[in-house]
């Protein structure tokens, strides 16, 4: 079979196993037990934190080329576990680059790394996959990284030079509520849609507020004594020391509502915002096969800037997946693969992984 071929069957093996962020066991296992039978790459690190293999004709720590795709799936509203954002999709992507490269290998005169990362969506996955790669001495000059992108045509690639995506501080708040019925305090509907009402307020053209996976110990007798949310705040142009003074606001505002007795958080995850080299924008935009669109300031996050840390320059691109106007809901189950994405998506790692040395 062709590499897109390849790509849709890799897909729908990864498709059927999803797996919580931190949780992906199955996951690895399918991934590494192809790479373990592909000639000339080697695995050089594969645990809880995500996979590491590598294409190298010497025994250097330095590649000029890397590629990161996430492992993990989404945790809906309904609790089921669904591959609703497309990380399998990455996975298959380059699992069939690899395939290529691998049976190419003479055509690659510089040293490969690809990057099979856990916990994107929660836990900073990057932030500890990049502790591994720095204890493994592991430099990488130019390092990539996609997302499929439903808004859009399976031929065309939206990137842009400079700042990308978003900053987001993303918290679990678990608020403690009066119940004293006998003291008149216990909370009814108005006092539960005045904490939501607050922290609405805090939403503005610059800055986003989600809610997500909402949790009381309420039941149809019995008022309840505690909320439990998911609360994500992000920001094109405020950074995230910005972000993170603005929920320590939030938990004041909640404090102040009737019926509230105490606010704890828990941090989930803080992204920021990604920093596009210009140099591999530039590079990229010299992919004949695609149509290239500017990506817009987007509210969404990825934890892919903590790569800067291990590399010189970062690229975070979007290759169309259009499937149909009802299919292009991320993260929901109204959500679909256009199996035409691998097409585009993998010859454009083929593309990058042999023009590595960015001119």
């Amino acid at each position: 079979m062709n590499t897109t071929e390849l790509g849709i069957y890799f897909y729908k093996v990864l498709h059927k196993t999803p797996e919580k962020s931190g949780e992906e066991y199955i996951t690895r296992n399918i991934i590494c037990s192809y790479l373990k039978r592909l000639p000339n790459i080697e695995i050089i690190f594969n645990n809880t934190e995500g996979i590491i293999a590598k294409l190298s004709k010497n025994s250097t720590n330095k590649f000029n080329f890397g590629f990161r795709v996430e492992l993990d799936a989404v945790e809906t509203a309904d609790a089921t576990l669904h591959h609703s954002c497309g990380h399998d999709a990455h996975m298959a992507a380059l699992l069939a680059a690899i395939t290529y490269i691998s049976k190419n290998y003479k055509n690659y005169s510089d040293n490969l790394i690809f990057i099979f990362q856990s916990s994107e969506e929660f836990g900073n996955g990057a932030k500890k996959m990049v502790n591994i790669l720095q204890q493994l001495n592991i430099v990488i000059t130019n390092i990539f990284a996609l997302h499929n992108a439903p808004e859009i045509e399976p031929y065309q690639i939206a990137v842009k030079s400079g700042p990308t995506l978003s900053n987001n501080v993303t918290i679990h708040f678990n608020v403690e509520l009066s119940s004293s019925a006998h003291l008149g305090t216990t909370c009814n509907v108005t006092h539960i849609t005045d904490i939501f009402q607050k922290i609405n307020s805090f939403n503005s053209n610059e800055i986003r507020l989600e809610i997500s996976k909402i949790v009381s110990d309420g039941s149809v007798s019995s008022k309840p004594t505690h909320i439990e949310l998911i609360l994500s705040i992000r920001s094109f142009n405020y950074d995230l020391k910005d972000l993170i003074n603005i929920e320590k606001s939030i938990i004041y505002t909640i404090k102040d509502c009737e019926c509230v007795k105490k606010v704890s958080v828990k941090y989930l995850s803080k992204h920021y915002q990604i920093k596009n080299s210009t140099i591999l924008f530039n590079r990229l935009k010299q992919f004949s096969n695609a149509v290239f669109l500017t990506a817009p300031n987007s509210l969404s996050s990825d934890d892919f800037s903590e790569y800067h840390a291990i590399s010189t320059n970062q690229l975070y691109y979007f290759v169309g997946n259009l499937y149909n106007d009802n299919y292009k809901h991320l993260h929901t189950k109204y959500y679909r693969i256009n199996f035409n994405f691998f097409k585009t998506a993998i010859s454009s790692i083929i593309f990058l992984a042999y023009n590595t040395k960015a001119r």
